[in-house]
């Protein structure tokens, strides 16, 4: 089944990823260095700049769930992506995508998460 545009995970260029992955690992290495108000002010410039909600334990603890670049993949796409009109059908082709497992798997499970209550 094709999916509407506003349920695909929207495309991010490489020239992003690439920008976001070095902001990820500058902040992740203030966080590292311990708690500061220089790592508090990145982590709350980054969530600014991107509409997330991350903390100082998401930059220190990622690395060991998935790569900097799927990171900033998913700090770049919606942080909640509510669809209002979401069918059942559509509902079943995302959990079926989200199985298939791949690169846009993570989003499946928040666009998913984010439309049944």
């Amino acid at each position: 089944m094709d999916l509407r545009p506003e349920l695909l995970p929207p495309p991010v260029s490489r020239e992003r990823l690439d920008e976001l992955s070095r902001e990820i690992e500058r902040v992740a290495e203030l966080v590292e260095l311990g708690p500061s108000e220089d790592a508090d002010a990145a982590v709350a410039a980054f969530d600014a700049a991107t509409g997330h909600d991350c903390t100082a334990w998401d930059f220190a603890t990622y690395s060991g769930r998935r790569s900097t670049e799927e990171f900033a993949r998913e700090v770049d796409r919606p942080s909640r992506p509510r669809v209002p009109d979401i069918t059942r059908a559509e509902l079943a082709e995302i959990v079926r995508r989200l199985l298939e497992g791949g690169e846009d798997a993570d989003y499946y499970e928040l666009l998913f998460q984010s439309n049944v209550a």
